[in-house]
Order: C-alpha cells, then sequence, then structure tokens
C-alpha cells in the first residue's frame, strides 16, 4: 500500500500507453515525507524519469521504473529501495550527501550505477 505522504508519484499509465516520461530540473524534494519519490509503474509501460540538481529528504522509491537518473543531486536519506525484478536501471551521477545504500534483497546485477 502506498503512503500518501510522497513528494512525487508516478503511478501506472492511462490504458493503451507504453511509456511514460517526467523530467525534474532544481526540484525541492524536501519535507516530512515516507519517501521522496515512488516510481509504481506498470508491466509493460517504461517509466524513463529523469532528476538534475534535484534536493531529496526522505528515502526514493523506485519498483517498476524502467529508467531513472539523477544527475547534480543531493541525497538527505541513503535509501533506494529498488525492486530489481521489475525496477529496471538506476544511474546515479555527481550526487551527493549521505552515502547511498541501495535495497539489495531485490538489487540485480548492473541495475543500478554510481558514478
Amino acid at each position: 500500500m502506498l503512503s500518501l505522504n510522497v513528494g512525487f508519484v508516478q503511478g501506472a499509465a492511462y490504458a493503451g500507453a507504453t511509456s511514460q516520461e517526467n523530467s525534474f530540473v532544481q526540484c525541492d524534494f524536501t519535507g516530512p515525507f515516507t519517501e521522496a519519490i515512488s516510481i509504481d509503474g506498470t508491466a509493460g509501460t517504461n517509466v524513463a524519469t529523469s532528476f538534475d540538481h534535484c534536493v531529496f529528504s526522505a528515502p526514493i522509491g523506485i519498483r517498476t521504473g524502467y529508467w531513472t537518473t539523477f544527475t547534480g543531486c543531493h541525497f538527505g536519506s541513503p535509501t533506494f529501495n529498488l525492486n530489481g525484478a521489475t525496477g529496471g536501471t538506476v544511474s546515479v551521477v555527481g550526487c551527493g550527501g549521505h552515502d547511498i545504500e541501495p535495497d539489495r534483497k531485490f538489487l540485480k546485477a548492473r541495475n543500478f550505477n554510481i558514478t
């Protein structure tokens, strides 16, 4: 069950959609959130989301995203909750803040990249 206390929620696509795309630049996802962002698309729908120089204060949940990238972001929480079976690929480039700790329970090889 998804908490309503989330900074951004990407849910299931409308009927017939095969992709969803979102781009955030210099956004502030701080606050008393359960999760800063939650990406929960549906199987068969490619969800591509990019975050460029954004700030996050809570864990990040990516369950069925196809491709998610964080560039130059600051993380106030170290936790990435990923579903490796359907979570797609996450790329973290030039970000700072807490040490990043992917939830290894669902992490599959090569789907979480940090540079």
